[in-house]
């Protein structure tokens, strides 16, 4: 089992903590490429890794590259074990996400994505500008064109193709309408926040809460991006069947 850093200590002892050192490419404004290494996890803080940013208690394990400005979230997993794993710039991939995929077969994930909590993305490609919902699931070799909505809860059946631009919701998920404008401007400002956000993290805006000191200014609604309002969902009028779309 690798040793896990003290929280207290300074950064280096993570990257020590590595199985061969510390990630590749690690200069800000590059990508990190973590290959058979493995990110050891730990506490809750982030790390900044040249302007990627990882929480110590994510799991990253084997072929696995994130992209300038993605940010990973407490308890993620991401385990490019049985094929690579390649994400994009300024990928949001929140709390409990699981990235993995089938053997052999890599996962791609583009640019300024959105990966809500609990999400499972175990599929073959999620295109840039893409959110993907709270608690949804894409499975085997399924593909996900660029700038779709994936809803809260909906599961992406084996093999589906979503063409560029839908929203897909339910299970399992059918296509309800095109994405609109506002969708597009929304997943853009949740993408831009998240890295602010990750920013605010490593810079100690958000420090142990001790029971006197008061609430960090991260709180304050500047970084929270607007939600889309209820009425907006309506039901799926189709079916999103297998195959090429």
């Amino acid at each position: 089992m690798l040793p896990r850093p003290d929280p207290s200590e300074s950064d280096a002892p993570i990257h020590a903590a590595l199985a061969d050192g510390p990630p590749e490419s690690n200069t800000e404004g590059q990508a990190v490429s973590f290959r058979a290494r493995s990110w050891p996890g730990g506490g809750g803080r982030l790390i900044d890794l040249g302007g990627i940013f990882v929480a110590e208690s994510a799991v990253i394990v084997g072929d696995v590259e994130l992209g300038p400005g993605t940010n990973v979230w407490p308890f993620v997993a991401i385990r490019g074990d049985v094929a690579p794993i390649r994400v994009g710039r300024r990928v949001s991939i929140q709390d409990h996400v699981m990235l993995h995929c089938r053997h052999g077969v890599a996962l791609e994930i583009g640019d300024d994505v959105v990966i809500g909590h609990h999400a499972c993305v175990h599929c073959a490609r999620v295109g840039s500008g893409t959110l993907v919902g709270i608690g949804s699931r894409i499975l085997d070799d399924a593909v996900i064109g660029a700038g779709c909505v994936v809803a809260a809860g909906a599961v992406v059946t084996p093999g589906t193709k979503v063409p560029e631009g839908m929203v897909v919701a339910g299970v399992p998920a059918r296509v309800l309408r095109p994405v609109e404008q506002r969708d597009r401007d929304y997943v853009a400002r949740v993408a831009a926040r998240y890295v602010r956000l990750a920013a605010s993290h490593v810079a100690g805006g958000f420090p142990p809460w001790n029971g006197t000191n008061p609430m960090p200014q991260g709180w304050e609604s500047g970084w929270l991006p607007e939600s889309p309002a209820a009425s907006d969902v309506t039901t799926p009028s189709c079916d999103l069947g297998k195959g090429d779309a």
